[in-house]
């Protein structure tokens, strides 16, 4: 499986061009990208675990920003 072989899904608190997509990566994970680059820009790709504890981290405002 490519990274273009799949359907990208915008997130859900998307403001005009400030976007992010995910995807499935198959059974190993998840991929991030950046909506404005589509194709043309790099893809930050998460294992399962490090995917899980990314969003846990996100909803518990552990990553320190306030903005959770």
């Amino acid at each position: 499986m490519t990274l273009t072989d799949s359907r990208w899904i915008k997130a859900s608190r998307c403001q005009m061009e400030q976007c992010v997509e995910v995807r499935a990566l198959g059974l190993s994970g998840v991929g991030v990208r950046d909506s404005a680059q589509e194709s043309r820009g790099p893809v930050l790709a998460f294992t399962s675990a490090g995917w899980s504890a990314f969003v846990g981290g996100l909803k518990a405002d552990s990553l320190g920003d306030g903005r959770a």
